[in-house]
């Protein structure tokens, strides 16, 4: 027998069977995310919070970061120095208010990357900010630990497409 007839006999039953799996699987998933979400809400100790960056007191600066927003999220910068100028790269894809001279929302509108830049008294740079908005996957990477624990899936964006591996 030669091997690809091999494959077609024995490999093809395997591979419809998995894809069936990860079909029902995903299924399961795409209805814990979009159903009752009561239900599937991880407590607030173990949720992953990443709407704060809090720029540490005392330097050295400029603190350099790369940070991920979900679109249509937003992330509060908090500033032990008072801020005279706040500049971001890509207006259509990230905005920036100013709510107090310490306090700035980060506001993601598109997705897409962008810079933003804090600015201290006398031209001081704090802050230099490299942004990425992406769809927001947080609800499904928690889905998919709670339906299915001590899997290795890993969900993650590639633009506009998710990946799962």
């Amino acid at each position: 027998m030669r091997m690809s007839n091999w494959r077609k006999r024995v490999c093809a039953p395997y591979s419809v069977v998995f894809l069936a799996v990860l079909g029902c699987m995903l299924s399961a998933v795409a209805t814990a995310v979009a159903g009752d979400a009561e239900n599937f809400r991880v407590p607030l100790h173990e949720a992953q919070h990443r709407s704060q960056l809090k720029v540490p007191a005392g330097g050295p600066y400029p603190v350099t970061r790369k940070v991920t927003i979900g679109l249509d999220k937003s992330m509060l910068v908090e500033s032990p120095i008072d801020l005279q100028n706040v500049l971001v790269s890509n207006p259509e894809v990230l905005d920036a208010v100013v709510q107090t001279s310490r306090q700035v929302y980060l506001l993601a509108k598109r997705v897409g990357e962008a810079n933003a830049f804090f600015i201290g008294p006398d031209g001081q740079k704090v802050l230099f900010l490299e942004v990425a908005v992406t769809r927001d996957i947080t609800a499904l990477q928690d889905s998919l630990k709670r339906l299915l624990p001590g899997s290795k899936i890993k969900a993650e964006m590639v633009g506009e497409t998710l990946v799962l591996s």
